[in-house]
């Protein structure tokens, strides 16, 4: 194997330009991935290797913080790269650093830039000009919240290669060109006094292949609701391509009115959070998630919110909360949306948190497990035991009948509810049980923290036919029968 030192140049800048991360690796969709570069040092080289390295303008395309802290260094770096693409990289809170001079630099620039993202006090006027090679675009104001009334915006033109864009407390108007063939579309901290939300709809239609759309603390004056179309009587768009959405502290009538924009098949992550109750709410998960199998689901009752957390596959999850609603009725109405308009019955493990009496009614709880009997996992944590008591086979319409696995934490049931409901569980399982081949699994339950398990009781439990599981005061394992 040669020496390092007898490499020819083209290994030698190969090698060069990986250690910087200057090679783009293509991602699943087929895209490149731009990926961050490593600061190279070539002081105390050989001057083989330094004129390689200065003659390399791949090493010299990336100006993060680093960099731009020093401007002379900045005019190097943009004369070394020659007329390779540009990535700008530049966080600006805080220390010595003017995004402003940073932007007026790029000026002469502009028709190199590929990624482009600025942190900080930026100077919107200069953020005027053409960018025909920009595919990431990503501008983080100081602002908290900003609104359209603002008139100090980006005006970037010919940005036909633009594919990602995140706005943070930022406003540009949503009929801007820039709006147009994007992939992953982000907006965070506006409120949009004037502008109709039927310009949601005209981005979506003009971005046919977006495959993330975020949108957090977006809020729409509720004078412009009355303008915008109709939703029912325009088509529903087509998302092909779609697979993220991210719709968080938004009005609940917002996230209903996006969600029922369009369709997706293939929608593997939907993150809600909403500030507000809507009757509407579940049936708008409905028409996008109507593919979506989920396969386990989380329900947490808090005292301002109500979330839920389901996952389909590895590859699909669903995150949805709705806060300031957990006033019984409100509470009541959703938990029964849940189990009418979502598609749950492929849900093997379900979670409970925090289920009280003032809650929901326990008819209502024993309403949704009946529409969910795949079940073979169910969990209870801090949860009133009368809902656990429902699962107790024999005085009513059997509830969970597959399931084989029973978690209780922090749930102060009764000694002899315990027994019972044991019991019940543990012949109805081995009745289940009796017709399949081979080793039969038995009932499981698991205990923690529940003040009425003592070592008496845990005795009388072991005593059944099923495996008993404890917290560590108990001792903890399984006593095998």
């Amino acid at each position: 194997m040669h020496a390092i030192h007898q490499l020819p140049n083209e290994i030698l800048a190969t090698i060069f330009e990986h250690a910087v991360g200057a090679h783009t690796v293509p991602d699943i969709n087929g895209r490149e991935r731009l990926t961050a570069k490593a600061p190279i040092n070539i002081s105390q080289t050989s001057r083989r290797w330094r004129g390689l390295a200065l003659s390399l303008r791949g090493l010299w395309t990336t100006i993060d913080t680093a960099v731009a802290k020093y401007p002379p260094l900045t005019s190097l770096f943009l004369t070394r790269s020659r007329f390779a693409p540009l990535e700008i990289n530049v966080f600006a809170y805080g220390c010595s650093i003017n995004s402003r001079n940073i932007v007026r630099s790029l000026i002469d620039h502009a028709s190199r830039l590929r990624t482009l993202k600025l942190r900080g006090d930026v100077d919107f006027k200069r953020l005027s000009f053409p960018a025909p090679r920009l595919q990431v675009l990503s501008i983080h104001s100081i602002d908290h919240a900003v609104s359209d009334s603002d008139d100090l915006y980006p005006e970037l033109s010919q940005t036909f290669s633009l594919r990602e864009v995140e706005f943070d407390a930022l406003y540009v108007p949503l009929d801007s060109p820039i709006f147009q063939g994007l992939t992953r579309l982000s907006l965070s901290l506006i409120t949009f006094r004037t502008t109709p939300p039927g310009q949601i709809r005209r981005i979506l239609q003009a971005c046919p292949l977006m495959a993330e759309l975020r949108m957090l603390n977006i809020n729409f004056h509720t004078a412009s609701v009355e303008n915008s179309d109709s939703i029912s009587s325009l088509p529903l768009l087509n998302m092909p391509a779609m697979r993220t959405v991210t719709l968080t502290l938004m009005r609940s009538w917002l996230s209903c009115y996006i969600l029922a924009l369009f369709s997706s098949p293939n929608i593997s992550n939907l993150r809600l959070s909403a500030i507000d109750a809507s009757p509407e709410i579940f049936l708008s998960l409905k028409n996008v998630l109507s593919p979506f199998a989920f396969r386990t689901l989380r329900i947490e009752l808090l005292s301002s919110s109500f979330i839920i957390r389901g996952e389909g596959s590895a590859l699909q999850s669903l995150d949805f909360g709705l806060i300031s609603c957990t006033n019984g009725s409100l509470t009541t109405a959703r938990f029964r949306d849940l189990g009418s308009n979502l598609s749950l019955s492929s849900v093997e493990k379900l979670d409970i948190y925090g289920l009280y009496r003032d809650s929901i009614p326990i008819s209502v709880f024993a309403e949704f497990l009946a529409r969910v009997p795949t079940i073979t996992t169910l969990a209870f944590e801090t949860c009133d035991p009368a809902f656990v008591e429902t699962l107790v086979l024999g005085s009513q319409p059997h509830l969970c009948t597959q399931t084989s696995v029973l978690r209780l934490t922090d749930v102060d049931i009764t000694a002899d509810s315990l027994i019972r409901l044991a019991a019940s569980r543990a012949g109805a399982h081995s009745t289940l049980m009796a017709g399949s081949p081979g080793t039969k699994p038995r009932f499981r339950l698991h205990l923690s923290s529940c003040k009425s398990l003592n070592p008496e009781i845990r005795s009388m439990l072991e005593d059944l036919p099923i495996d008993v599981f404890c917290d560590t005061k108990l001792g903890g394992s399984a006593r095998q029968h």
